[in-house]
Protein backbone atom coordinates (compact mmCIF):
# COMPACT_ATOMS: atom_id res chain seq x y z
CA UNK A 1 0.00 0.00 0.00
CA UNK A 2 2.54 2.55 -1.24
CA UNK A 3 0.45 4.93 -3.37
CA UNK A 4 -3.12 5.58 -4.58
CA UNK A 5 -6.62 5.06 -3.17
CA UNK A 6 -8.20 4.32 -6.52
CA UNK A 7 -11.75 3.49 -7.72
CA UNK A 8 -13.86 3.71 -4.52
CA UNK A 9 -16.79 1.29 -4.15
CA UNK A 10 -19.05 1.90 -1.17
CA UNK A 11 -21.15 -0.72 0.60
CA UNK A 12 -23.57 -0.12 3.48
CA UNK A 13 -22.57 -2.59 6.22
CA UNK A 14 -25.21 -1.39 8.67
CA UNK A 15 -26.84 1.85 9.84
CA UNK A 16 -23.61 2.99 11.47
CA UNK A 17 -20.89 1.67 9.20
CA UNK A 18 -19.92 1.91 5.52
CA UNK A 19 -17.21 -0.08 3.81
CA UNK A 20 -15.16 1.59 1.07
CA UNK A 21 -13.33 -0.79 -1.24
CA UNK A 22 -10.51 0.71 -3.27
CA UNK A 23 -7.34 -0.30 -5.08
CA UNK A 24 -3.88 0.71 -4.00
CA UNK A 25 -0.47 0.27 -5.63
CA UNK A 26 2.79 -1.28 -4.52
CA UNK A 27 6.24 0.18 -5.15
CA UNK A 28 6.19 -1.25 -8.70
CA UNK A 29 2.87 0.40 -9.54
CA UNK A 30 0.83 -2.82 -9.43
CA UNK A 31 -2.69 -2.42 -8.02
CA UNK A 32 -4.49 -4.66 -5.53
CA UNK A 33 -7.84 -4.10 -3.78
CA UNK A 34 -8.46 -3.60 -0.06
CA UNK A 35 -10.93 -1.55 2.02
CA UNK A 36 -11.53 0.82 4.89
CA UNK A 37 -14.65 1.18 7.03
CA UNK A 38 -16.01 4.57 8.03
CA UNK A 39 -18.63 6.05 10.32
CA UNK A 40 -21.86 6.30 8.32
CA UNK A 41 -22.85 9.42 10.26
CA UNK A 42 -19.45 11.03 9.60
CA UNK A 43 -17.79 9.34 6.62
CA UNK A 44 -14.57 11.30 7.22
CA UNK A 45 -14.01 9.21 10.37
CA UNK A 46 -12.13 6.04 9.48
CA UNK A 47 -12.98 3.19 11.86
CA UNK A 48 -10.91 0.40 10.34
CA UNK A 49 -8.27 -0.12 7.64
CA UNK A 50 -7.93 -3.65 6.26
CA UNK A 51 -4.22 -4.53 6.39
CA UNK A 52 -4.05 -7.10 3.57
CA UNK A 53 -4.91 -7.27 -0.15
CA UNK A 54 -8.27 -8.85 -0.85
CA UNK A 55 -6.86 -10.53 -3.95
CA UNK A 56 -3.28 -11.06 -5.07
CA UNK A 57 -1.92 -10.68 -8.58
CA UNK A 58 -2.65 -13.45 -11.04
CA UNK A 59 -0.12 -16.07 -11.99
CA UNK A 60 2.51 -15.00 -14.48
CA UNK A 61 1.12 -14.95 -18.00
CA UNK A 62 -2.55 -14.57 -16.96
CA UNK A 63 -4.77 -11.57 -17.67
CA UNK A 64 -4.26 -9.97 -14.23
CA UNK A 65 -0.58 -10.60 -13.45
CA UNK A 66 0.24 -6.85 -13.47
CA UNK A 67 -2.71 -5.45 -11.52
CA UNK A 68 -6.08 -6.17 -9.92
CA UNK A 69 -8.57 -3.29 -9.59
CA UNK A 70 -12.00 -3.92 -8.02
CA UNK A 71 -14.82 -2.21 -9.92
CA UNK A 72 -18.09 -3.70 -8.55
CA UNK A 73 -19.21 -5.59 -5.43
CA UNK A 74 -22.44 -7.63 -5.54
CA UNK A 75 -23.97 -9.43 -2.55
CA UNK A 76 -25.37 -12.85 -3.42
CA UNK A 77 -26.71 -14.53 -0.30
CA UNK A 78 -23.76 -15.22 2.00
CA UNK A 79 -21.26 -14.56 -0.79
CA UNK A 80 -19.79 -11.41 -2.23
CA UNK A 81 -18.89 -11.18 -5.90
CA UNK A 82 -16.12 -8.80 -6.87
CA UNK A 83 -15.87 -7.86 -10.53
CA UNK A 84 -12.47 -6.43 -11.28
CA UNK A 85 -10.22 -5.10 -14.00
CA UNK A 86 -7.16 -7.22 -14.68
CA UNK A 87 -4.05 -5.43 -15.94
CA UNK A 88 -1.31 -6.55 -18.32
CA UNK A 89 1.53 -4.56 -19.84
CA UNK A 90 2.08 -4.71 -23.58
CA UNK A 91 4.93 -4.03 -25.97
CA UNK A 92 3.26 -1.70 -28.48
CA UNK A 93 0.80 -0.05 -26.06
CA UNK A 94 1.20 0.69 -22.33
CA UNK A 95 -1.47 -1.69 -21.00
CA UNK A 96 -4.27 -4.15 -21.73
CA UNK A 97 -7.41 -4.74 -19.61
CA UNK A 98 -9.91 -7.56 -19.17
CA UNK A 99 -12.72 -8.16 -16.66
CA UNK A 100 -12.46 -10.90 -14.04
CA UNK A 101 -14.46 -12.23 -11.11
CA UNK A 102 -13.50 -13.19 -7.54
CA UNK A 103 -15.78 -14.55 -4.80
CA UNK A 104 -15.71 -14.13 -1.03
CA UNK A 105 -17.23 -16.60 1.42
CA UNK A 106 -16.11 -14.73 4.57
CA UNK A 107 -17.92 -11.41 4.34
CA UNK A 108 -15.42 -9.74 2.04
CA UNK A 109 -12.26 -10.22 4.10
CA UNK A 110 -10.68 -12.42 1.42
CA UNK A 111 -11.60 -13.32 -2.16
CA UNK A 112 -10.77 -16.27 -4.39
CA UNK A 113 -10.66 -16.16 -8.18
CA UNK A 114 -13.57 -17.71 -10.01
CA UNK A 115 -11.14 -18.62 -12.78
CA UNK A 116 -7.65 -17.89 -14.03
CA UNK A 117 -9.13 -16.47 -17.21
CA UNK A 118 -11.33 -13.38 -17.56
CA UNK A 119 -15.11 -13.29 -17.85
CA UNK A 120 -14.88 -10.60 -20.54
CA UNK A 121 -11.89 -10.17 -22.80
CA UNK A 122 -11.19 -8.91 -26.33
CA UNK A 123 -13.38 -10.36 -29.06
CA UNK A 124 -13.74 -9.90 -32.80
CA UNK A 125 -16.46 -7.33 -32.09
CA UNK A 126 -14.47 -5.59 -29.32
CA UNK A 127 -10.86 -6.20 -30.39
CA UNK A 128 -8.88 -3.79 -28.19
CA UNK A 129 -9.73 -4.10 -24.49
CA UNK A 130 -12.59 -4.01 -21.99
CA UNK A 131 -12.07 -2.56 -18.55
CA UNK A 132 -13.83 -0.72 -15.76
CA UNK A 133 -17.28 -2.24 -15.17
CA UNK A 134 -20.25 -1.79 -12.88
CA UNK A 135 -22.93 -4.44 -12.34
CA UNK A 136 -26.57 -4.47 -11.19
CA UNK A 137 -28.52 -7.62 -10.35
CA UNK A 138 -32.21 -7.30 -11.23
CA UNK A 139 -34.33 -10.02 -12.87
CA UNK A 140 -31.22 -10.37 -15.01
CA UNK A 141 -27.64 -9.32 -14.43
CA UNK A 142 -26.65 -6.08 -16.16
CA UNK A 143 -23.17 -4.73 -16.80
CA UNK A 144 -21.92 -1.39 -18.12
CA UNK A 145 -18.24 -1.38 -18.98
CA UNK A 146 -15.55 0.62 -20.74
CA UNK A 147 -14.60 -0.63 -24.19
CA UNK A 148 -11.57 0.60 -26.10
CA UNK A 149 -12.17 1.24 -29.80
CA UNK A 150 -8.64 2.25 -30.76
CA UNK A 151 -5.31 3.80 -29.91
CA UNK A 152 -3.96 7.08 -31.24
CA UNK A 153 -0.30 8.06 -31.31
CA UNK A 154 0.10 11.43 -29.65
CA UNK A 155 3.57 12.88 -29.19
CA UNK A 156 4.98 9.41 -29.88
CA UNK A 157 2.88 7.89 -27.11
CA UNK A 158 -0.16 5.63 -27.66
CA UNK A 159 -3.33 6.96 -26.04
CA UNK A 160 -6.51 4.86 -25.79
CA UNK A 161 -10.03 6.06 -26.52
CA UNK A 162 -12.91 4.15 -24.98
CA UNK A 163 -16.64 4.47 -24.45
CA UNK A 164 -19.28 2.66 -22.40
CA UNK A 165 -20.82 -0.60 -23.64
CA UNK A 166 -23.53 -2.87 -22.24
CA UNK A 167 -23.89 -6.63 -21.56
CA UNK A 168 -26.41 -8.97 -19.89
CA UNK A 169 -26.22 -12.29 -18.07
CA UNK A 170 -28.52 -14.89 -16.55
CA UNK A 171 -26.06 -15.91 -13.83
CA UNK A 172 -23.48 -13.14 -13.46
CA UNK A 173 -20.78 -15.30 -15.05
CA UNK A 174 -21.68 -15.96 -18.69
CA UNK A 175 -22.21 -12.58 -20.32
CA UNK A 176 -24.01 -11.91 -23.59
CA UNK A 177 -22.39 -8.99 -25.39
CA UNK A 178 -22.82 -7.70 -28.90
CA UNK A 179 -20.84 -4.47 -28.77
CA UNK A 180 -23.95 -2.50 -27.78
CA UNK A 181 -23.06 1.12 -26.99
CA UNK A 182 -24.63 2.61 -23.86
CA UNK A 183 -22.87 6.00 -23.89
CA UNK A 184 -21.00 7.11 -26.99
CA UNK A 185 -18.23 9.62 -27.60
CA UNK A 186 -19.00 13.30 -27.21
CA UNK A 187 -16.82 14.51 -30.08
CA UNK A 188 -15.26 13.23 -33.29
CA UNK A 189 -11.81 12.76 -31.74
CA UNK A 190 -13.23 10.36 -29.17
CA UNK A 191 -13.03 10.44 -25.39
CA UNK A 192 -12.07 8.24 -22.51
CA UNK A 193 -15.34 7.29 -20.79
CA UNK A 194 -15.28 5.10 -17.67
CA UNK A 195 -18.50 4.14 -15.92
CA UNK A 196 -18.12 3.95 -12.15
CA UNK A 197 -21.61 3.48 -10.71
CA UNK A 198 -25.18 2.88 -11.85
CA UNK A 199 -28.20 2.83 -9.54
CA UNK A 200 -31.97 2.89 -9.99
CA UNK A 201 -34.27 5.33 -8.20
CA UNK A 202 -37.76 6.66 -8.98
CA UNK A 203 -38.06 4.42 -12.07
CA UNK A 204 -34.92 5.95 -13.57
CA UNK A 205 -31.42 4.59 -13.95
CA UNK A 206 -28.67 6.98 -12.93
CA UNK A 207 -25.10 6.69 -14.18
CA UNK A 208 -22.11 8.50 -12.74
CA UNK A 209 -19.02 8.29 -14.92
CA UNK A 210 -15.77 10.08 -15.66
CA UNK A 211 -14.60 11.28 -19.05
CA UNK A 212 -11.72 13.06 -20.69
CA UNK A 213 -10.70 14.43 -24.04
CA UNK A 214 -8.29 12.15 -25.87
CA UNK A 215 -5.03 14.12 -25.79
CA UNK A 216 -2.88 16.16 -23.42
CA UNK A 217 -4.93 15.13 -20.39
CA UNK A 218 -1.78 14.59 -18.34
CA UNK A 219 -0.68 18.21 -18.74
CA UNK A 220 -3.75 20.20 -19.75
CA UNK A 221 -6.33 20.56 -16.95
CA UNK A 222 -9.04 21.38 -19.48
CA UNK A 223 -8.65 17.95 -21.06
CA UNK A 224 -8.29 15.88 -17.89
CA UNK A 225 -10.96 13.71 -16.32
CA UNK A 226 -14.22 15.20 -15.10
CA UNK A 227 -17.32 13.65 -13.56
CA UNK A 228 -20.36 13.26 -15.79
CA UNK A 229 -23.92 12.17 -15.14
CA UNK A 230 -26.55 10.48 -17.31
CA UNK A 231 -30.09 9.12 -16.89
CA UNK A 232 -32.03 6.38 -18.62
CA UNK A 233 -35.50 4.84 -18.49
CA UNK A 234 -34.32 1.36 -19.46
CA UNK A 235 -30.57 1.28 -18.78
CA UNK A 236 -29.90 0.97 -22.51
CA UNK A 237 -30.40 4.45 -23.95
CA UNK A 238 -28.79 7.18 -21.88
CA UNK A 239 -29.18 10.95 -21.89
CA UNK A 240 -26.17 12.90 -20.71
CA UNK A 241 -26.92 15.63 -18.15
CA UNK A 242 -24.86 18.47 -16.74
CA UNK A 243 -21.66 17.60 -14.90
CA UNK A 244 -22.26 17.25 -11.17
CA UNK A 245 -18.95 18.42 -9.67
CA UNK A 246 -16.44 21.14 -10.52
CA UNK A 247 -12.68 21.19 -10.16
CA UNK A 248 -11.28 22.92 -7.10
CA UNK A 249 -9.31 26.08 -7.70
CA UNK A 250 -6.24 24.50 -6.12
CA UNK A 251 -5.19 21.42 -4.23
CA UNK A 252 -5.64 17.68 -4.51
CA UNK A 253 -8.54 17.75 -7.03
CA UNK A 254 -7.71 20.89 -9.01
CA UNK A 255 -7.12 19.26 -12.41
CA UNK A 256 -8.68 15.78 -12.27
CA UNK A 257 -11.94 14.26 -11.01
CA UNK A 258 -12.02 10.53 -11.62
CA UNK A 259 -13.66 7.21 -10.73
CA UNK A 260 -16.82 8.51 -9.01
CA UNK A 261 -19.13 6.30 -6.97
CA UNK A 262 -22.58 7.56 -5.97
CA UNK A 263 -24.22 6.24 -2.78
CA UNK A 264 -27.86 7.39 -2.57
CA UNK A 265 -29.24 7.62 0.97
CA UNK A 266 -32.46 8.99 2.46
CA UNK A 267 -30.88 12.28 3.50
CA UNK A 268 -28.42 12.91 0.67
CA UNK A 269 -26.40 11.67 -2.28
CA UNK A 270 -22.82 10.83 -1.29
CA UNK A 271 -20.30 11.05 -4.11
CA UNK A 272 -16.93 9.41 -3.49
CA UNK A 273 -14.24 10.14 -6.06
CA UNK A 274 -10.53 10.38 -6.83
CA UNK A 275 -8.61 13.57 -7.47
CA UNK A 276 -5.41 14.36 -9.33
CA UNK A 277 -3.24 11.62 -10.84
CA UNK A 278 -5.89 8.87 -10.83
CA UNK A 279 -6.16 8.68 -7.07
CA UNK A 280 -2.54 9.28 -6.16
CA UNK A 281 -3.61 12.47 -4.37
CA UNK A 282 -6.32 10.68 -2.43
CA UNK A 283 -9.99 9.89 -2.05
CA UNK A 284 -12.65 12.53 -1.49
CA UNK A 285 -16.32 13.00 -0.75
CA UNK A 286 -18.93 15.45 -2.06
CA UNK A 287 -22.48 15.60 -0.69
CA UNK A 288 -25.76 16.82 -2.17
CA UNK A 289 -28.60 16.96 0.36
CA UNK A 290 -32.07 16.03 -0.81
Amino acid sequence: MQTHTQVPLVEVVNADRWRIYFSTRDNLGRSRPTYIEVNAHNPLEVLYCHPEPLLELGEIGTFDDCGVMATAIINQGSRKLMYYTGWNVRNTVPYHNSIGLAISEDGGKTFQRFSQGPLLASTYKEPYFVGLATVLKEDKWRMWYSCCTGWHNHRQKPEAIYRIHYAESDNGIDWHRSGQVALDYFNKEGNGLSVSSVFKEDDLYHMVFCYRKPFDYHTNPLNSYKIGYAISEDGLRWQRQEDILSLSEQGWDSFMLAYPFMLPQKDAFYLFYNGNDFGKSGLGLAVKHR
